[in-house]
């Protein structure tokens, strides 16, 4: 499959549709410097959607497993994951030592308290010597939305920006609601926003606009 290559300017926010692991391939190498994401959590899959679906977690597991050797491979060698998940008891764990076992190192996992409930991130690299020094409980409070999906705070997405080098790139492969690519524009980031929904990507672009 033809890679694409993404000459970002100033500022730039990129929207592509389409299955993220379809479209992953289709970009150049060492291209990305951080990519924070939050895919849809297991069973929670919507309309259009694959990956959430699944009848068992080890499906799950499997399937971002193989979505995230496809970032590995457009992430920069001193690139940075950032992996927002929560759902089913074990999963989001499930998912890190996957992505552990596919050659991906975990230098942090943080407890976010969004209100009743916990989710996790989970802060990858690509190498070693990566030393990120932060807080190991965020309290964050959760947004609550209108929309079909959950939508993660600006407030909780910030720092993962602030990791993104002057004149850098980054990526969300499960943009939704294009949350990632807000904070981006306002802290003058480079974003590649990828979304299956093409209802979701006016969302984003509406947003983004009035940010």
């Amino acid at each position: 499959m033809e890679r694409l290559n993404i000459y970002m300017v100033t500022n730039m926010i990129e929207h592509l549709q389409g299955d993220c692991r379809h479209v992953l391939r289709t970009l150049e190498d060492d291209l990305v410097d951080v990519c924070i994401t939050s895919p849809t959590y297991w069973q929670t899959g919507g309309e259009g959607e694959q990956l959430g679906r699944e009848k068992s977690a080890k499906e799950y597991i499997k399937g971002l497993g193989d979505v995230f050797d496809e970032v590995k491979m457009i992430l920069k060698d001193k690139g940075i994951l950032w992996l927002v998940l929560g759902g089913h008891i074990g999963v989001p764990f499930g998912v890190a030592f996957e992505l552990q076992r596919r050659g991906w190192i975990l230098q942090k996992d943080i407890i976010w308290k969004g209100g009743n409930n916990h989710d996790y991130i989970f802060l990858f690299t690509k190498r070693e010597g990566f030393y990120f020094h932060a807080p190991s409980v965020w309290n964050v409070p959760a947004v609550k939305s209108d929309i079909d999906f959950d939508v993660l705070p600006e407030d909780l997405i910030l720092p993962m920006v602030k990791t993104c080098p002057e004149n850098g790139l980054i990526l969300d492969c499960f943009a939704g609601s294009g949350a990632v690519g807000v904070v981006a524009k306002q802290e003058k980031k480079n974003a590649i926003l990828i979304e299956i929904n093409e209802k979701y990507i006016d969302l984003q672009k509406e947003k983004i606009r009035c940010s």
